[in-house]
This record gives structure tokens, sequence and C-alpha cells, in this order.
């Protein structure tokens, strides 16, 4: 099965950068980079040329690109080409008069350029490392199968009622034990927000709700009221375990995307750490944390 084109690059594009970030968290490592040159500016000829800034060209290929960025995006589709030119002229005269005004001298300026420019160049080397890559059948099975054990494998009917205290819950286990209606005494006493409904829950997977709510579901009996208050952080509940059902897994064929998304996320882990394991890394002591810099002017409001 070969991996779509909007998958590809939905998945690379939107996902290479956070894993990258992840990785390098996992070690704790930050490669110390030597000052690069500024790129140059691509030549141009006037076939390859959309519009021109005060001299300076705006490409085809910048059209182009924006282009696809933009259908990519929701509402995005279908735009007119002239409406993102005219939104790359606007943008190329508000660049000139940061050149003008001396803003590309800034550090942090200076920073983020590099910080984006270091992005676009990760991202498109992912997308030349896999652009050829095919996804087998037997790739979506197996990881399917890793899946599917880790899903679920049943789930409850339920209803509770929760009080506040501990004696509350007691005496009301008391009352069940010596017949009072669950349903009424729900309604009556129990402050959640199913008291309304005579405390049901309705189906639920154990892996929903809280830890101690979950391990007393998971060893009650069907019809059974649980012995003992259920403390949890909203209270005291007293349970009733009505119903449990097994969960069948979902198919292979709706679990496509997700799988293709999990495989191409662990080629891109593989493929960063083995070229990660001939990268010279060296961490510099910082006596402490970097404060965060807000580069961007606060605007005011005017005074009346």
């Amino acid at each position: 099965m070969k991996l779509t084109r909007s998958l590809f690059a939905t998945t690379l594009l939107s996902s290479s950068i956070l894993l990258l970030s992840a990785c390098n968290d996992d070690k704790k490592t930050m490669p110390v980079e030597k000052e690069e040159a500024a790129p140059q500016a691509m030549e141009t000829t006037k076939k390859d040329t959309a519009a021109l800034v005060n001299g300076q060209a705006i490409t085809t290929l910048e059209l182009q690109n924006a282009l696809i960025m933009r259908n990519q995006t929701p509402g995005g589709k279908n735009i007119d080409a002239n409406i993102v030119l005219q939104e790359i002229i606007n943008l190329e005269i508000l660049r000139q008069e940061a050149e003008k005004q001396g803003i590309t001298n800034i550090p942090v300026v200076l920073a983020e350029i590099k910080r984006q420019t270091t992005a676009v160049l990760a991202n498109y080397l992912i997308r030349e490392q896999f652009k050829n890559l095919k996804i087998t059948d037997e790739q979506l099975k197996a990881e399917y199968d890793k899946q599917v054990t880790n899903l679920p494998k049943k789930e409850y009917k339920a209803s509770h009622i929760l009080v506040k205290t501990e004696d509350e819950a007691k005496t009301i286990i008391e009352s069940l034990a010596s017949g009072a209606d669950f349903v009424a005494l729900a309604k009556e006493k129990s402050t959640g927000p199913s008291g309304v409904k005579g405390g049901d829950l309705g189906w639920f997977q154990t892996e929903s709700m809280v830890p101690e709510f979950s391990t007393a579901v998971k060893a009650m009996e069907k019809g059974q009221v649980s012995k003992t208050p259920v403390k949890t952080q909203f209270g005291y509940h007293v349970l009733l375990l009505e119903d449990s059902r097994a969960i069948a897994p979902p198919s292979i064929e709706s679990l496509n995307e997700q799988l293709e998304k999990i495989i191409v996320n662990n080629m891109l882990k593989k493929y960063l750490e083995d070229i990660t394991k001939s990268a010279k890394i060296e961490i510099i002591p910082q006596e402490e944390a970097p404060a965060p810099v807000d580069g961007l002017p606060t605007i005011q409001k005017m005074d009346k």
C-alpha cells in the first residue's frame, strides 16, 4: 500500500519538527552550531517572476508554494492566485520596511529567523528522505496487532451516588442493604451531575475514569453494590455495577490512516536516532535557565 501524497504531506510536515523536538528532549541534548552565512537570493529570470517589489523579485515558485500551503488550510481550497500574490507582495513590502528600520539586526529577530530556517530545512530533508516511502499491508497488520493489544477489552454500565463524606456513603450502603431503591437515593442524595438520572453513568471504559473508581468497578460482580465507599478526588462514591460486556476491536480498515501515521513517526524517530549517532553535541552549562524574550513590541492604547 503506497502512502498517499496528502497523508504524506500532513504527517511529515506537521509531525517531523514535533518529533525532532521530542527526541532531543529525551536525550537532553542541544547541538552547538557554528554561525552560518545568510542564504543567497535565488537567481530569477523574467519568466520565473510573478511580481517585482522595488526591484525585488517574487518568484512563481514562491507563489506556487504559497498556493499549496493555503489549499491545505481550512477555507483555503481553490483560493484565487491573485489574492495570494497580493498577500506575498504585502509581506515583501513589510519585509523591506523592516530592513530599512534595522529590525533585521535585532538579536531576537535573528534568532527567530535562524529557528524558522532550521525548521524549513529539517522538514525538506525529511520530505526528500521519505519521498519514495511505501507502507506494505504486512507493516500495517503488524502495527495493528501491536496497537490492538493496548486497546480496552471490556466496558461497563454502572450507576453511582456521590456524597461529600464517608459517613454519608456508609449510611447509603446500609440503606441499600435494607432494601432502599438505588435510583431514588441517587436522585435524593447524590451531588454529582448524574444524580438527576438516578446516578446512571451509562456505558463507559474504565480508562476514562479516575483510577480509584476504575479499580473498584473492575473488582465488582454484575448487580453488586460496593460494600465500602470508594474515595476519589470528587468525594465518596457508592457504586452499582449493572452490566459489563466485551468490546470488539475496530477493523484494520478503519484504523489505516492512524496506523500509517504511527509507522511514519516510528521511521522518523529511527532516522533521527541514526543520524544523531555521528553528531558531536556539547552542552554548555548555564547558571540559570534563559528567560523568555518577547521580540515583539507591545501596542499601547493612546490616551484620549
